[in-house]
């Protein structure tokens, strides 16, 4: 039996992330998160660190540029790690044979 698990999630930044500068200036005050795929999975794999792991996932996931993920706060980036270790090691995967 399986533990229910959003698909997706609002992440709200606790502080606005602004990338750029004049006229090329973005904010961003939310990111969309949404379960990995098998190819986020292996890019993000390739990081040195755990934690370029989640901001390689939240890039990849989101389709927003690296630079805003790696200008989150820690503890927006430990919302979305937990958000992302949801999907790990359920009974399903173990069922199928891919743990």
């Amino acid at each position: 039996m399986s533990t229910a698990h959003n698909e997706s999630m609002r992440l709200e930044f606790r502080t606005p992330i602004t990338i750029g500068q004049g006229e090329g200036q973005v904010t961003y005050t939310h990111v969309d998160l949404v379960e990995p795929l098998a190819v986020h999975m292996e890019r993000a794999a390739r990081a040195d660190t755990s934690i370029g792991q989640i901001i390689t996932l939240v890039a990849q996931v989101s389709s927003q540029p690296r630079l805003m993920a790696e200008k989150m706060c820690r503890r927006d980036l430990n919302r979305a790690a937990a958000f992302f270790s949801g999907f790990e090691d359920g009974p399903e995967t173990a069922a199928d044979g891919l743990s």
